[in-house]
């Protein structure tokens, strides 16, 4: 049979020899994804990434699940590779364009999510309705979720629960040995979905369960404190969205404390999703004196933008102007004390150009010290700013740098 096969090999490679070499690359191409797939799945990340990205320079990498693993690399930040949004999201399109149904659940969660992508609950329905479509458990799982909550599309309890009790016929939400249809309990209650928290880890029901406990879906009574605690769960695993509904409620709580998590769970969102509406809410937040403590640092940043004729609107300007003096004694309190992180804090924000107007004379010299230093990037950065330091528009707060330092220091130290 072997021998057949190679007389037949040796008739086509006379007959079409182009078809032959090309069949031959294709299969060598295969092999080398494989290899890659075989590296992450080991944990050897470097590996897969120099395999894949060596096809892919050479315009070679059209297999999906090659593209589909670039993705996970460049968003995780796995082996050498910095963190990349855009660049996962590059990956993962292509995947998605070609059928591969986990690269369409998964681009269905970037769009919900707003990483590498405009926040888009409609584009992330349409994502996660092809993988679903193609038996993709999870995403009918998801796709049941946004159905049930009304997210980019219109709220329909019916058809979102038909497609958990899909997700359910496949095993989703339960161990595997008890997959069978009849050790389960009703897919449309909230204790199936508990379950499957439990069970899968999967943060969407993480985030939709506690959307049921906050805004009372499938017939659960409303209880804040657990609908805290699953966007939390949901939150810490990246989740964009269960950081902003977690931050909400903190801030609505009103508590000692609540304002400075809510501010932690803004700047996550933020950093993680770039997500406008916990950029809004931040920025309303220090407008109203609130949570100026948690980080202030990054208080002064938000403010001191907000103070400046071109960014602040007309009655932010004052309010903002009002607050800077509070923040600059926050943070000199922080420095007497020795935060280290507060002192990080400042000069990462002097190399943006942020910060300047709360102790000019250390930033104008810390930014001397790193220009000169020669370290590239970094320091044509530094030099670019020290030369527009003092032709910026002023932050309008009555500013003598090294007396005003002095005397926040003596009030603090009285």
């Amino acid at each position: 049979m072997q021998q057949l096969y190679s007389y037949n090999s040796i008739i086509r490679s006379s007959i079409n020899p182009t078809a032959s070499a090309a069949q031959d690359n294709q299969a060598h191409l295969a092999a080398s994804v494989q290899v890659a797939i075989d590296c992450y799945q080991s944990k050897d990340y470097v590996q897969a990434f120099e395999t894949l990205m060596k096809l892919a320079s050479n315009d070679q990498l059209a297999d999906a699940r090659g593209q589909h693993v670039l993705w996970s690399i460049y968003l995780y930040g796995l082996g050498n590779v910095t963190s990349n949004d855009e660049k996962a999201v590059k990956w993962l399109q292509k995947a998605a364009d070609q059928g591969h149904a986990a690269a369409q659940y998964n681009l269905g969660g970037m769009y919900q999510q707003g990483r590498g992508v405009a926040q888009d609950d409609k584009k992330a329905v349409e994502w996660l309705q092809k993988a679903a479509d193609q038996g993709h458990a999870s995403a009918q799982n998801n796709l049941g979720w946004m159905l049930i909550l009304g997210l980019g599309v219109a709220r329909d309890q019916t058809q979102g629960n038909n497609w958990f009790n899909q997700a359910a016929l496949k095993g989703f939400g339960m161990p595997s040995e008890k997959k069978e249809r009849e050790s389960r309990e009703d897919v449309t209650s909230l204790r199936w979905h508990e379950k499957v928290v439990v069970h899968q880890n999967n943060y969407a029901a993480m985030y939709g369960v506690g959307r049921c406990y906050e805004e009372g879906h499938l017939k659960t009574t409303q209880n804040i404190a657990e609908a805290k605690n699953y966007y939390r769960q949901a939150a810490v695993k990246g989740h964009v969205l269960a950081m902003v509904r977690l931050a909400k409620l903190c801030e609505s709580e009103k508590k000692p404390g609540s304002d400075e998590e809510a501010v932690i769970w803004y700047k996550e969102a933020i950093e993680v999703g770039n997500n406008q509406e916990a950029r809004e809410l931040r920025r309303t937040l220090y407008l109203n004196g609130r949570g100026l403590t948690g980080d202030p640092v990054d208080a002064l940043h938000v403010l001191e933008d907000l103070a400046k004729t071109k960014t602040g609107t007309f009655l932010e300007r004052p309010k903002a102007q009002s607050l800077l003096p509070k923040v600059h004694t926050l943070i000199s309190v922080a420095r007497q004390r020795g935060d280290d992180g507060v002192e990080l804090a400042l000069k990462k924000g002097y190399l943006e150009g942020k910060g300047l107007s709360y102790a000019p004379f250390d930033a104008d010299s810390y930014l001397k010290e790193v220009a000169n230093s020669q370290q590239d990037a970094k320091s044509s950065q530094a030099a670019k700013i020290r030369q527009g330091f003092y032709r910026q528009e002023p932050c309008p707060v009555e500013v003598t740098p090294l007396e005003r330092e002095n005397k926040f220091l003596s009030d603090v130290a009285l």
